[in-house]
């Protein structure tokens, strides 16, 4: 440093001109080059970050510390990426480089009395030009790039200025400050920030440090791909807000912490932001997180990280337990942050989020974990104590939170031990002498909640139940030293949700006093649906439990039992009841017949008298077999059962074969469908095993065990149709690198597809599809050539599911590739003949083609490629002519009003008339119905008026809602009128002596429509549920239709009243008030929908401040 001389202006303030500094000094005291260096300087209206003087030379350099990435050029404004994905504009660097190198030119013009030589000019990005970013790389003006280029900026500099003593002389004109050190040329504030924010650092890894570190990788989905968590860490450096779902357990809040620590390493500042804890003001729960980190407040800790320049994290961990009426709040407050401080958000939910489209986010499953993560979680827990011998008991539970507790437990506990057993045991070694009157004071606290329908209480509250029940301040003390209470605020609250649902299940056992029947009913009330293996597991007399089990039939709790979640005992009834449900299967095998008639779906129906009667506790029984398969338990005797069926199957075929032909209907498929894919009523007993399997409706639990020999049973030849069908459905779920059976399917085909039914054909292309990331290129030619060989050509459904697998495999790519040509022919012949109604139509057969065609790629490809006039000419063309009911008209709709041509309006105007009401793709008609609507909107176009055409209660309702989705939509309008101009739809709507309006209002909670019309201008976000803007009149809907259930009725023919009701209970819960609680109470002890009467009542109770609010409004 001797031989560099600084002088300031001003303190510097800003980290990037502080490491610009820091990294010059370096550079050219490391290399003896003398210099003068003025930093923070005024000079005429322009402020100078830092001039670079060497002997002769001169740089001017403006520092610039943005991490989001940047697009801009030499004129204009520039802009950097948030991380929503929006663009937010600011000065353009170069210009302001290039202003500040003139304005030193004119000051040493001025100091000289004569011209001077240009300096030179650099814009530095601190500490490199952000990744992503599309900017100049600059010129013979300015030179443009990161703090590693400063080196090379400086030693490139013209030699043909002035020498050292006169820029000394200029400093002491400008009455610059000498500054004896880089220390006393940075600004005191920046130093203030940095201790802040280095103590901030050290309590944050102190406080969530431990616990993330000792985080096991777990696998987590995006989008369809699996992923560990060890990705989902390293994509979280991208910047993109982070959206954790996954069940209560799972990790995602220790997830959502490591990537707080690790943006901690990269320099940023997470908070983390409790949701539990929010009410109203999301000041007030950073003030509180941040105070705990030893920060004088959040908007300390925040002022720091901007001045610094490090990005702010803001890490929610708990969304679904924020009180549900404050999340839509919550979210807003998260979205408002975000834009405001440029922010990044990370989220850990079991749910997503209410109104999601204010805060765009990359969303991650974390999945369950299983048995391979769940032994070396329990293993890192237990030390240097083997967690293998436990490897049964931790195939007992489901979370990583339950096996990191079996782990500390080491070998303290019996392998039989229950999921009950094993927290009380945890608890009881937190405790110590204190257990027994901890666990009394838990129960309370959890049997209190339970019956409130909440997950916390006040202390207030918690101080009056202490009082008596005659729980001292020292043992609420001990619980919370024993992490089981925590206290946030003033709000009490379990740690964790399962210690809450352990010691519900305690307070449900404790008031039972020894009566099943107490139990019993005690587990039939929606409130305690999470606690029943809890409860089970929680009694000791194996015949007091065997009296309250046969009572249920909830599959949750059989399959817990199975598990081993409930105790041995539990586990043995349940095996003894899935041993008399498939010898009754077995029995209805050898006794049932079947009737043939084309009145029946797929034409066959078993005959009722033959089937077995089923009850409700036996239908359970057969729903959770498929987890037994899955487990590799059961296999060989469901195999078994199959192969009888099969062999019924053929007599039955013999038996109707001439039936089938006098009445020219199709036998073979019908029979297969019946009994192994779920089909029909009265349904068979076979068909409520397999038909979940084949559905995909087990992604969500664990992959298929390694005993279950999926590879080694499928090469048995002996195997019946029904047999290869059940383990090639269980195929798809298998472990990606499990050994694939893509390598014996040639074999199988060759076999097995003459007599194959459509079911199990589409089934064998399925796994074709599957298996081609797993074969090599030999492996994958085999199966190539076996199905092109050996699979019929015929048309429908054979021929898709060919078509996929093949593609898949790679056999269609040369294919596709030529036949872009073939498509761009096409589409020239369609524009040359663009009056024409057959051209409409192949119009629109090439819009649906890009998402639903063997060579899909070719035609987006072909539709990519066309100018923008021609592609616009070939989608209204394709408007003119697309059905209604298309799931892809919806995005057509949108692309072709993106345009903001009103001329296109007539051609939108079809799709608002009244979909037909018998409908299978009912769902397809109301967002293309809904779409039209809003498109319309969008152009400022007229609404054109049908209620002429309307003859129904519902047609005049289902009219109502689309005019309130047009008027919602009109932004150009201010909102007090578009909302004047909804009065009339929805005093058609409030006429609820029709019993209508429920259902019909019901079809437009579609969320799905957002993405679909991306591509519409506006200024505000698509409307998704009218209660956004009349919450008072919705909420009306829905209580009537809970007050006339038996009025209910819809639009379609296809109207379930089950899904109206759960839809009305949930809508009076967000949007109701507290005097709809008696109502919520009479639907609360419906044994389907009680559990949404019960969340309506909490979210009524839990938002206050929501109701006061609208009382005032």
């Amino acid at each position: 440093m001797a031989s560099i001389e600084i002088f300031i202006g001003a303190p510097i303030e800003y980290a990037s001109e502080r490491a610009t500094l820091k990294h010059a000094c370096e550079f050219l005291s490391g290399h003896g080059i003398p210099a003068v260096i003025l930093a923070n300087v005024n000079l005429g209206d322009r402020q100078v970050d830092l001039v670079i003087a060497i002997d002769h030379a001169a740089l001017v350099i403006e520092s610039k510390g943005f991490t989001s990435a940047l697009r801009g050029g030499y004129n204009g404004d520039w802009e950097t990426r948030l991380a929503s994905g929006a663009w937010k504009k600011f000065r353009n660097p170069y210009l302001q480089a290039l202003s500040e190198k003139m304005a030193l030119r004119d000051a040493m013009r001025i100091f000289a009395g004569a011209e001077v030589p240009y300096p030179g000019a650099a814009l530095v990005f601190v500490p490199a030009v952000p990744p992503g970013s599309t900017i100049k790389r600059g010129n013979l003006k300015v030179s443009i790039g990161g703090l590693d280029e400063l080196p090379a900026f400086i030693t490139s500099m013209k030699r043909d200025g002035w020498p050292l003593d006169q820029w000394r002389a200029f400093a002491a004109q400008h009455r610059l400050l000498p500054a004896p050190s880089i220390d006393a040329a940075l600004s005191l504030q920046l130093l203030d920030a940095e201790q802040l924010l280095g103590a901030y650092r050290e309590a944050f890894m102190r406080t969530y440090g431990g616990a993330a570190s000792e985080m096991v990788p777990m696998l987590c989905v995006c989008e369809g791909e699996e992923l560990s968590s060890e990705v989902v860490l390293d994509r979280s450096v991208q910047g993109d807000n982070v959206l954790l779902t996954g069940p209560s357990g799972c990790g995602k809040s220790l997830l959502s912490y490591r990537i707080g620590l690790a943006g901690l390493a990269r320099g940023n500042v997470p908070i983390i932001v409790p949701a539990k804890d929010f009410e109203e003001n999301f000041r007030d729960v950073v003030n509180r997180e941040a105070a705990l980190l030893e920060a004088e407040s959040a908007g300390a800790v925040i002022s720091a990280a901007r001045r610094l320049n490090r990005r702010l994290m803001l890490v929610v961990d708990g969304y679904n337990e924020c009180m549900p009426g404050e999340r839509q709040r919550l979210t807003r407050s998260i979205a408002a942050a975000v834009k405001r401080y440029d922010a990044q958000a990370v989220i850990s939910s079991r749910m997503p989020l209410e109104r999601g489209d204010l805060l765009p986010s990359r969303s991650y499953a974390v999945q369950i974990p299983d048995t391979k993560t769940k032994l070396a979680i329990a293993q890192q827990a237990a030390g240097g104590v083997s967690a293998e011998p436990f490897e049964e008991l931790l195939g007992s539970v489901a979370s990583g939170l339950e096996a990191k507790m079996i782990g500390q437990l080491g070998q303290q506990l019996p392998p039989d031990t229950s999921k009950y057993g094993l927290f009380d045991a945890y608890v009881r070694e937190r405790l110590g002498s204190a257990a027994s009157d901890g666990i009394r004071a838990l129960s309370r606290i959890a049997g209190m909640m339970t019956e409130r329908i909440t997950f916390g209480l006040s202390v207030r509250e918690l101080d009056r139940l202490s009082d008596r029940e005659g729980i001292s301040g020292a043992l609420l003390q001990k619980l919370a030293d024993a992490n089981i209470l925590g206290r946030r605020g003033d709000r009490v609250s379990f740690s964790h949700e399962m210690f809450l649902n352990v010691f519900a299940a305690e307070a449900i056992i404790r008031r039972a006093d020894d009566d099943p029947e107490a139990v019993v009913t005690a587990l039939r009330l929606p409130q305690h649906l999470e606690m029943k293996p809890f409860v089970l597991g929680a009694i000791d007399d194996n015949s007091f439990r065997r009296q309250v089990l046969p009572q249920l039939s909830d599959e949750r709790v059989i399959r817990a039992c199975l598990a081993g979640q409930c105790g041995p005992d539990a586990r043995l009834w349940a095996n003894e009841r899935c041993d008399e449900v498939l010898a009754r299967v077995g029995q209805e095998i050898e006794s049932v017949q079947f009737d043939v008639s084309d009145e029946f779906m797929w034409h066959v129906q078993a005959k009722p008298e033959t089937v077995q009667s089923w009850s409700a506790q036996d239908r359970a029984i057969l729903a959770v077999i498929p987890d037994e398969l899955i487990a590799g338990r059961r296999l060989d005797e469901l195999l078994s059962l199959i192969g009888k069926m099969d062999d019924r199957l053929e007599e039955e075929h013999r038996r109707l074969l001439d039936q089938a032909r006098e009445k020219k209907l199709g036998l073979r498929t019908g029979l297969y469908a019946v009994c192994y894919a779920d089909v029909m009523m009265p349904k068979i007993g076979l068909s409520c095993i397999c038909s979940p399997i084949g559905k995909g409706l087990l992604y969500s639990g664990p992959k298929v065990a390694a005993n279950a020999n999926l590879l080694g049973r499928l090469q048995s030849e002996a195997l019946s149709p029904g047999q290869i069908g059940l383990l090639i459905e269980l195929d798809r779920y298998s472990e990606r690198d499990a050994p694939s059976i893509g390598t014996i399917l040639p074999g199988i085909l060759v076999r097995m597809w003459p007599k194959a039914t459509r079911h199990l054909r589409l089934g064998l292309m399925r796994a074709a599809e599957r298996s081609a990331h797993a074969l090599n290129d030999d492996e994958r030619r085999a199966l190539i050539a076996a199905i092109k060989a050996t699979c019929m050509t015929n048309s429908g459904l054979d021929y898709c599911g060919r078509l996929d697998a093949l593609k898949s495999l790679g056999a269609l790519d040369d294919d596709q590739e030529e036949h872009v040509a073939t498509v761009r022919a096409e589409m020239n012949e369609v524009l040359a003949d663009r009056d024409n109604p057959d051209s409409w139509r192949r119009a629109a057969g090439l819009w649906n083609a890009q998402f639903d065609h063997p060579y899909d790629g070719a035609y987006w490809e072909g539709w990519y490629d066309l100018s923008g006039d021609d592609r616009k000419v070939l989608q209204v063309m394709a408007a003119k002519s697309v059905d209604c009911d298309s799931m892809f008209t919806p995005s057509l709709i949108a692309e072709v009003a993106s345009h903001s041509e009103p001329a296109v309006a007539p051609i939108i105007e079809r799709f608002t008339g009244l979909p037909p009401k018998k409908n299978p793709f009912f769902h397809d008609s109301i967002r293309t119905f809904a779409m039209a609507h809003v498109a319309l909107a969008r152009l400022r176009c007229p609404l054109p008026d049908r209620s002429a055409e309307a003859v129904s209660a519902a047609d005049h309702a289902l009219l109502a809602s689309g005019r309130l989705l047009y008027w919602l939509h009109r932004d150009d309008l201010p909102l007090s009128e578009r909302k004047s101009n909804c009065a009339a739809p929805l005093a058609i709507l409030s006429r609820h002596e029709t019993g209508v309006a429920a259902a019909v209002v019901g079809e437009f909670l579609m969320s799905d429509l957002i993405e679909k019309a991306r591509p519409l201008a506006g200024s505000e976000p698509i409307v998704t549920s009218f209660g956004q803007f009349f919450p008072d009149e919705i909420a009306a809907i829905y209580r009537a239709a809970l007050e006339k259930s038996t009025l209910q009725s819809g639009y379609f023919e296809f109207f379930r009243i089950e899904d109206v009701i759960a839809k009305a209970l949930v809508n009076v819960g967000r949007y109701g008030s507290a005097s709809d609680i008696p109502l919520l109470r009479s639907w609360s002890i419906h044994s389907d929908l009680g559990r949404f009467a019960i969340q309506a009542i909490r979210e009524i109770e839990e938002a206050p401040g929501q109701m006061k609010l609208r009382a005032k409004g």
